[in-house]
């Protein structure tokens, strides 16, 4: 199962335009695919400000968790599991020049904080008094020819 692995490589599946991720084991040589993840916001949901991410376990049917994003002014992010019950919410961070993330379960307990560095895509998460890292996330680009293609797909 996805949510049974620690680690995770996520690469856009396609060329300009791009409608699916897949995510992928680096703990093997095979890269075993563990799941997809796709954008499944309709036209409507666009206009109004809403965004839905599905990630799907690697046989496409069976749903995993979701990840929404509602409002015009004021943005309300949260993860669904698989029956649709919010088992988590993350709040941006109102005074961050670099970015980042208060995140919170469903009961509302502050379980991490994400911090971000300044013009870069890495993020550690860490505990809610920031004295242990959690884990963390970073973007790889395969040099200029990797960055110019994230720059055109949007990956």
């Amino acid at each position: 199962m996805l949510l049974d692995h620690n680690q995770f490589v996520v690469r856009a599946k396609g060329q300009a335009a791009v409608v699916e991720e897949v995510v992928r084991d680096p703990g093997r040589r095979d890269g075993q695919l563990l799941g997809m993840a796709a954008d499944a916001t309709g036209l409507v949901g666009s206009l109004l400000g809403t965004k839905t991410i599905h990630v799907r376990e690697a046989d496409g049917n069976t749903l995993a968790f979701s990840v929404t994003r509602s409002g015009l002014l004021m943005k309300k992010d949260q993860v669904l599991d698989a029956a649709g019950k919010v088992v988590g919410r993350y709040q941006s961070k109102r005074f961050s020049l670099s970015g980042g993330f208060h995140v919170y379960g469903a009961d509302g307990k502050h379980l991490a904080e994400i911090q971000g560095k300044m013009l870069k895509a890495e993020y550690k998460f860490v505990t809610p008094d920031r004295k242990g890292e959690m884990g963390s996330v970073s973007r790889t680009l395969g040099g200029m020819s990797g960055m110019a293609k994230s720059l055109l797909t949007g990956g």
